[in-house]
């Protein structure tokens, strides 16, 4: 069919039957004929590219939704960013992830590397850093977790300049794809770097801070949460900016270690009587929820410091009593 289509010059039946129902050594196979093809104008070339790139298949459930797509060998990767990077930067990026049961790509990355394009070491980086194991290419890709580990510690000497290398790869690091914390962070050199040993120094680009709040991750948004609950005056300033999301962490479903790093962040963002009245009401709040797992003990830690920062906010049951005997 997809040769019929071809002879009939049907490309967009033509590319929707590649892109579904081809193999992925067939789908890099079709990529790289396009890439080499000379005889047409560069920008029909290009459409065409274009029309491949996406899904192949979807399956979606309320609230649950999974891809398929199609992987490029590493040498049609590098044959098509040599000829068109600007595709692999952007619609032809997620048909370049490195995992451990299919592609990985160590000489794109060592090419990144050469030639210096951020934007690409750090979409193979949050890729890397999730990968551990023993199994497949995970030796390979640990390898290459090393590789980056030395790339990036190398920008700590600019705080702010690796905050922000480091924040956008931890930013694009998929939801729930890291299933093992504690084995990752033994055995993966980039997410020991990246997760335990720079919190402070995300502090140093509020920006990149900021995205990792947001970041869709639950390990990357506990790494935010400590962050911003470090005995540190940018900690404490950055607390204020971000108590509307840290808020929300009261009330909202999450893990209980995760929500005691946020009790620390907010404790910070208390700076003014105002935020600390709002952060104690929806503490007071909170102290309903029927959550059996939920820290109420820490909660109560952070209510207590709370009225004991700000004693105006202490209501007529929470005013210390102080007993004396009576003299005869």
């Amino acid at each position: 069919m997809a040769d019929y289509a071809r002879e009939k010059g049907w490309w967009d039946l033509w590319s929707a039957l590649i892109r579904t129902c081809s193999s992925a050594k067939e789908f890099s196979k079709q990529v790289l004929e396009l890439v080499e093809n000379r005889t047409l104008p560069e920008k029909e070339v290009a459409e065409r590219l274009l029309a491949l790139a996406g899904a192949s298949r979807e399956w979606n459930w309320p609230g649950l939704g999974i891809a398929t797509v199609h992987q490029l060998e590493e040498s049609v990767a590098l044959a098509l960013y040599t000829r068109f990077p600007d595709l692999l930067r952007g619609p032809y990026k997620l048909h370049v992830q490195a995992n451990i049961w299919g592609q990985s790509y160590t000489k794109l990355l060592s090419h990144f590397i050469t030639i210096g394009d951020e934007e690409m070491i750090d979409h193979l980086a949050s890729r890397v850093v999730t990968r551990s194991g023993r199994w497949g290419n995970a030796a390979k890709l640990l390898e290459d977790a090393d590789r980056l580990t030395d790339y990036y510690a190398a920008l700590k000497a600019n705080e702010s300049v690796f905050s922000r290398r480091a924040a956008n790869v931890l930013g694009k690091v998929p939801a729930y794809s890291i299933y093992q914390y504690n084995a990752l962070i033994k055995a993966n050199r980039l997410a020991r770097l990246l997760f335990e040993r720079s919190a402070s120094s995300y502090l140093a680009d509020p920006h990149s801070l900021a995205d990792l709040v947001e970041a869709s991750e639950i390990h990357v948004m506990a790494l935010a949460y400590r962050a911003l609950g470090l005995n540190d005056l940018r900690a404490r300033e950055q607390a204020v900016t971000h108590l509307p999301l840290l808020i929300g962490t009261l009330l909202r479903p999450m893990q209980r270690d995760t929500r005691t790093l946020a009790f620390a962040a907010l404790a910070n963002g208390a700076s003014t009587i105002e935020s600390a009245r709002l952060i104690l009401d929806r503490a007071k709040d909170a102290l309903n929820l029927p959550d059996t797992r939920y820290p109420k003990e820490r909660l109560l830690g952070l209510i207590a410091q709370l009225l004991h920062r700000w004693p105006e906010l202490r209501g007529g049951n929470e005013q210390p009593v102080v007993y004396e005997r009576k003299t005869a």
